[in-house]
């Protein structure tokens, strides 16, 4: 009976069959239209040589004319291939690459072919430039400093071993083909996440000729002035003097300091000076081109046909990505965080939650409320991370708390057993407390030697426990009491007590002590 084709189970069946079979050739229709076309790539650095220019995108090394067209991979090994700089002639080009295990300088031929290796050492070795005349590359390591930082040094593509160059400490070096005088930054922060960053660690441009060893500081900007590139007898660079970075210009003895490009959102990052005059630099992931002499600046359209890998959905395993977890008040359930997402997990039997769903923000620092109904965490939908609350079990809206605005890197929050506080504590050495609906704002300590990660509250939620470490440089268990708004510490000040924890009347508080002195 359930085999006859009137049956209506056997009807139903062959209709989802049929949509099954048509989703399936609609779906795939689709998968084959997507791969069939390019993408725009993320960029990182380039370098361009007359009408060819060469770029790092997907870890590989690529090339296209000045039109953004005949893209090319250059290179398709596992391993990244970075820094690429073209020789004075264009026809080889030397980059930093990871074939045999360590980060070694090669060089390949502007057309293709396979990487000839040029350095041994276990240190990370990368490409900076070449000389005037292409016999050698210019490569920056720290191979030999004893505090790490780098050096500049010289390899011949014939071979042989890198020869240190008479700078000291260097990051950054661009030699005038026409006098033969040397720019150069000492120090360099280009990978760092950072921005806007003003101190004694920005790189500021060195000018000198080697012959005379008359090297001076010609910069000095509190931020970044990095990257120099001679053309013309004048230095450009990139600096971040106004808030964005941008190409300037600079005579060789700074004066005429000026700024050619004009952004004002996006940084410029990465610039190469290639002949005649035309710096490739990214910005926002794509590539531009500026023309010195006359200022423009066109950007790029590039299609990469690349089989986009990083793009396609993954299934990652979460174990390896858990960065956060706490115990529901009644033990019955886990709050996780992984890749930015809140979960709830049964500890024994049931079903995982998803508490906050894609919302393309970072959730962190999540733990359960007073009574495990609801969960608070930080999110940075905002850009700034805000306090928010939300339903223990992902139903409806989250409610914000407290609002995000710039300012230090703030830690886990934590609810008082009675509902009435919230606690929370800063980079900036601060413990806060606030009501549990975000109001009533108080600061009520400060850390003399870092920050105060370790706080927990009494059963009633009268009192708030926490770890301070001192002047001195022990560590000690204070007690806030938010009835009289006063702490009072409870361990002595010549020991190394932390980890307070109350039992579950709040008669005692349980502490770990490290009392040897020696």
């Amino acid at each position: 009976m359930l085999n006859s084709p009137t049956h209506p189970r056997s009807t139903l069946l062959a209709v989802l069959a049929v949509v099954v079979v048509v989703t399936s050739v609609l779906v795939t229709g689709a998968v084959v239209t997507g791969a069939a076309q390019a993408g725009a790539p993320y960029v990182g650095q380039a370098d361009i040589h007359d009408d060819l220019i060469v770029f790092t995108a997907e870890n590989d090394l690529w090339t296209c004319n000045r039109q953004g067209e005949n893209v090319r991979r250059l290179t398709t090994f596992v391993g990244a291939e970075y820094f690429p700089h073209f020789s004075p002639d264009g026809g080889l080009i030397a980059f930093t690459g990871e074939y045999d295990g360590n980060r070694d300088v090669y060089v390949i031929a502007a057309n293709g072919g396979e990487p000839q290796r040029l350095t041994w050492h276990p240190a990370r070795d990368e490409v900076v430039g070449w000389q005037p005349d292409g016999q050698a590359v210019i490569l920056r390591s720290r191979r030999t400093d004893p505090h790490r930082s780098s050096r500049l040094y010289t390899v011949a593509i014939s071979g042989g071993d890198a020869v240190e160059l008479p700078l000291g400490w260097a990051t950054r070096l661009d030699i005038d083909p026409d006098s033969g005088r040397w720019a150069f930054n000492r120090t360099e922060r280009e990978r760092a996440t950072w921005k806007r960053y003003r101190g004694g660690t920005a790189a500021n441009i060195w000018v000198g000729d080697p012959q005379q060893a008359d090297f001076k500081q010609i910069t000095d900007f509190a931020g970044p002035d990095a990257f120099p590139m001679w053309h013309s007898g004048n230095i450009y660079f990139l600096s971040d003097q106004g808030g964005t970075a941008n190409i300037w210009r600079i005579a060789p003895d700074g004066s005429n300091r000026s700024r050619i490009t004009e952004f004002s959102e996006w940084d410029a990052r990465w610039p190469a000076m290639g002949p005649g005059g035309v710096v490739v630099f990214t910005q926002a992931a794509d590539l531009h081109l500026l023309d010195v002499n006359t200022g423009s600046v066109t950007r790029l359209a590039i299609d990469l046909p690349s089989d986009r890998v990083l793009t396609r959905t993954r299934y990652p395993a979460s174990g390896r990505f858990l960065t956060g977890f706490d115990l529901a008040p009644d033990g019955e359930r886990l709050l996780v965080e992984v890749r930015g997402e809140l979960f709830s997990v049964p500890v024994k039997e049931g079903i995982t939650l998803p508490i906050t769903r894609g919302t393309g923000a970072r959730e962190r620092a999540a733990s359960f409320g007073h009574d495990g109904k609801t969960v608070i965490y930080y999110t940075d939908e905002t850009r700034e991370d805000a306090l928010q609350s939300k339903d223990a079990w992902g139903r409806g809206e989250a409610k914000t708390l407290r609002k995000g605005k710039a300012g230090p890197w703030l830690y886990r929050p934590l609810a008082s057993p009675d509902g009435k506080w919230i606690a929370w504590s800063d980079s900036e050495y601060d413990l806060h407390i606030a009501n549990a609906d975000g109001r009533g704002h108080r600061k009520i300590d400060h850390g003399d030697r870092g920050p105060i990660r370790q706080y927990v509250w009494s059963p009633d939620g009268r009192w708030l426990a926490y770890t301070e470490n001192l002047s001195n440089d022990f560590s000690s268990i204070q007690v806030y009491d938010t009835q009289t708004k006063q702490t009072r510490p409870v361990t002595s000040q010549w020991a190394n007590d932390h980890s307070p924890a109350w039992d579950p009347d709040g008669r005692f508080l349980y502490f770990v002590s490290n009392r040897a002195t020696n």
